[in-house]
């Protein structure tokens, strides 16, 4: 409840942040596909699940991570046994280790792309990236590496496989970051035909810039990153049409007849929108441009907060479009 103002009052804040949304064009599509890994074959049960966010999979026999939080705190959200951290986007993510003491173990994950890059075309490469409260070494070195083929190695344990990607953070700038997510991003003009990408440490203990954090730990320095958030998308596209949609900042669901849903509007034909609350439990869903949510879970009043949503649409053009972002719900 919103106390010690009048009715007026009440309806002049939330109008003034009513009128504070979104007016985002139709950009070039993400070719990653499940790029934040919200897509859930299976709720992970155990650590090396990485396989049911698909399409991502493990390239080696070395075993990346799914972090969900319809798993139990052991491999949840935001809780897990590597730490405490929200997902930047929705409610999951993936995780690697990208330094082993003394065994240039590393640990990546591969997808294949929703179309291949074309010949002499930029193309932006992006992903987020954030240090596990577990880990006791940080290191520089993590990139993404465009190919033709898979690089599938089962057979490889613990050695860094030996390509150069194309997109990598920075030698001197090593990620310490265990509270914000970190980008990664770079330009690669295509030799056309890549399909996959593969993330993780591509380089050997010797070439790796890495600061040990703990000194006085023994055994089990490790460089452990949750990941959320990859892109492929063309750098130089400009949009073909000038769709734009608004999303709200607040609404109201307290009967007035007046701003009682949360809706997305603007000319599109499909809409799929979850919204969640502050320890990343899915409190609502929109599944229709003509929809909206009510502020209720499960039939129950959801209290007077901020809440974080992530939309999927397509306009009239067919053009895809991703956004995220937050929604005050006030009584």
């Amino acid at each position: 409840m919103i106390r010690g103002l009048s009715s007026m009052q009440k309806e002049n804040i939330i109008l003034s942040l009513l009128f504070i949304g979104y007016t985002i064009p139709a950009f070039s599509q993400n070719l990653v596909p499940n790029p934040s890994f919200e897509d859930t074959l299976n709720c992970p049960t155990n650590q090396a699940q990485i396989y049911n966010a698909p399409p991502w999979f493990q390239p080696t026999a070395n075993t990346p991570d799914y972090f969900h939080p319809c798993s139990g705190t052991f491999i949840g959200v935001p809780q897990n046994w590597h730490g405490y951290q929200f997902a930047r986007t929705a409610t999951a993510y993936a995780g690697f280790g990208c330094q082993y003491s003394s065994m240039n173990g590393r640990e990546y994950i591969e997808s294949k792309l929703l179309d291949s890059l074309l010949a002499g075309k930029k193309y932006c490469v992006e992903f987020y990236v954030s240090l596990s409260d577990s880990s006791t070494v940080a290191v520089s070195n993590i990139g993404a590496y465009l190919s033709k083929d898979s690089i599938y190695e089962p057979g490889f344990y613990i050695i860094n496989l030996p390509y150069s990607p194309q997109t990598e953070n920075p030698f001197g700038n090593i990620i310490y970051d265990k509270l914000n997510w970190i980008k990664i991003s770079g330009e690669y003009i295509a030799g056309g035909g890549e399909k996959f990408i593969t993330i993780g440490n591509f380089r050997n203990d010797a070439n790796t810039n890495a600061d040990t954090l703990n000194p006085d730990t023994l055994i089990g320095k490790e460089a452990y990153y949750y990941i959320d958030d990859v892109s492929v998308t063309l750098c130089d596209s400009i949009p073909t049409s000038d769709t734009t949609f608004f999303v709200p900042n607040a609404f109201s669901p307290n009967g007035d007849g007046h701003n009682d849903l949360f809706h997305v509007r603007g000319n599109l034909d499909e809409l799929h929108c979850s919204i969640f609350n502050r320890w990343g439990q899915q409190v609502g869903e929109i599944n229709s441009p003509l929809e909206g949510w009510d502020g209720k879970a499960n039939g129950q009043d959801c209290s007077t907060g901020v809440y974080f949503y992530y939309l999927t649409a397509k306009d009239k053009y067919g053009k895809e479009i991703t956004h995220k972002g937050n929604i005050t719900l006030l009584r």
